[in-house]
């Protein structure tokens, strides 16, 4: 008598099905990282921006100079990146001063910033 000897494993087509499986994954996770690393960059530059108008209205607030009605264009290079601010100054009325600062690079704008500054 002869006994049948059933060998276990995976057929060629179990093989190939299995890979594209995995590859799919992976093509998968890989575009997912992609996006999440520049999604990462775009929040660096929003927050560089932010930090740029923070320090705009601080130099606003600590300056000597008298506030009035007016637009002030400015520039500020911030880890190696430059930044172009417009300020728009209007007045409230005798004690306070509107500053609408938009902060933006050569191609867009990246942060609008209000604030309320106390006149000199």
């Amino acid at each position: 008598m002869t006994q049948l000897i059933s060998h276990r494993g995976f057929t060629l087509l179990e093989m190939i099905i299995a890979l594209a499986i995995v590859s799919l994954s992976l093509v998968g996770a890989a575009s997912l990282i992609r996006s999440s690393v520049s999604s990462s960059g775009h929040l660096e530059t929003k927050t560089q921006a932010y930090w740029v108008a923070q320090n705009e209205a601080a130099s606003l607030a600590l300056s000597d100079q008298d506030l009035d009605e007016s637009v002030i264009k400015n520039s500020e290079t911030v880890m190696g990146r430059r930044y172009l601010t417009e300020t728009i100054l209007r007045p409230i009325d005798d004690s306070l001063i509107s500053a609408e600062i938009t902060v933006s690079t050569d191609s867009m704008v990246i942060v609008s910033h209000s604030t309320l500054l106390r006149r000199h």
